[in-house]
């Protein structure tokens, strides 16, 4: 590796050893020459001038001498550089590896980034569960689940679905319940203690119409409540996905989302955003 640096003590100190041993080499072959080839101690002869060049080519090579403190100073240089790339560079390396090691355990990231956080539920376990949908769709089925566990581990569960919106997760983790707008459907993901999802297939298929199911929430007694927008109704189907409710809006068509509370829990809060309305329903007890 060749470099020079202006600036570097080192480096003109090296480059003035090269301009002495040039002068030398010159001045030396050049005076030798003279006094060899044409001094008063060498009376002059036809042949002094050969003695001259003779001269001058014998002690030339002296002043090459001059060049060496310049050639050992430069490869100790080069050297130095050498062992201080390598020695600032494998520690670098290691070091980023390390922190990008720890950056995915600790904090893990989707490698291309979310595409549009939609909703969130939390597990009994303090996981939280919640949908990655963006302009998710039939178009493009990449829509995404995760569960972000209490140590900071993120687990993709599922990276194939159409538009998932609304979140429910089950008291016992045994499964996540993922509506999923485009497709008009609500899936059902049964959970794994490695983080893994398998056998996701569909709980619910409803009729259709311009939107989809969008919130989801449990009932008092474990029973699904789905926000179908568009439709502007919302349903609850029990453990085999049979509708046992229909509460129609009284406003809009686009009921979004829903809570309960109320002092025994079975009032229902709807969010309508076509009119920019909250609406309030009671369960009765079925």
């Amino acid at each position: 590796m060749s470099y020079y640096d202006m600036n570097n003590e080192e480096h003109r100190l090296a480059h003035g050893w090269l301009i002495v041993g040039l002068l030398a080499c010159f001045w030396i072959g050049a005076f030798g020459g003279v006094y060899f080839g044409v001094s008063p101690f060498w009376a002059p002869s036809p042949g002094g001038l050969s003695r001259f060049w003779f001269a001058f080519w014998v002690s030339a090579p002296l002043g090459f001498f001059g060049c060496i403190p310049y050639m050992a100073l430069r490869g100790i240089l080069d050297h130095r550089k050498a062992q201080a790339a390598t020695a600032s560079m494998a520690p670098t390396s290691a070091t980023a590896a390390a922190q990008e090691v720890a950056q995915q355990e600790l904090t893990p990231k989707p490698p291309e980034g979310f595409k549009g956080l939609n909703e969130l539920c939390l597990g009994a376990d303090g996981s939280i569960f919640f949908t990655d949908q963006g302009q998710t769709g039939l178009h493009d089925p990449t829509g995404r689940v995760y569960r972000l566990r209490p140590d900071g581990r993120l687990d993709l569960l599922i990276g194939t679905v159409p538009s998932p919106n609304g979140i429910v997760v089950a008291p016992d983790l045994s499964h996540v319940l993922v509506a999923v707008t485009r497709a008009n459907q609500v899936w059902r993901l049964p959970l794994h203690g490695d983080g893994a999802v398998t056998k996701a297939g569909v709980f619910l298929h409803l009729h259709g119409g311009p939107g989809g199911p969008d919130g989801l929430a449990w009932d008092p007694e474990g029973k699904l409540l789905v926000a179908h927008t568009g439709v502007g109704t919302v349903w609850r189907v029990n453990a085999r996905a049979e509708p046992t409710l229909a509460i129609a809006s009284c406003a809009g068509a686009s009921t979004t989302n829903l809570c309960l509370g109320g002092p025994d829990g079975r009032d229902v809060f709807i969010t309508e955003s076509e009119t920019g309305s909250v609406l309030r329903a009671c369960l009765e007890s079925v």
